[in-house]
């Protein structure tokens, strides 16, 4: 008697919480699945934009006209609006990486 009472109580929320995880995942999967292709269109276009940045940021040390320090800001501004872009279309992709990941 005690036995089956122990085991309800240990077995069916172990059991219900698979399946929750189960669930959970396999709609994460699903989402980020369709969020696929878009989201590496825009990692491509971020790396681009961090590589300009590398380079105009390597231009300032070099030489530190106006400019160069507007031109730079520019790219910067570019570089966040980018990934606030990334954040807005694909955000089971960005939810996956930043905290599951």
């Amino acid at each position: 008697m005690k036995i089956n009472r122990l085991i309800k109580i240990v077995l069916l929320p172990v059991i219900l919480a698979l399946a929750l995880v189960t669930a959970a995942s396999n709609y994460l999967h699903y989402k980020m699945k369709d969020e696929v292709i878009p989201y590496y269109l825009l990692v491509d276009e971020l790396n681009t934009l961090n590589d300009t940045y590398a380079l105009c940021s390597g231009l300032l040390l070099a030489n530190p006209t106006q400019i160069n320090i507007k031109n730079c800001n520019y790219i910067n501004n570019k570089l966040n609006l980018k990934l606030e872009q990334i954040k807005r279309h694909c955000p089971h992709i960005y939810f996956y990486t930043k905290y599951i990941k």
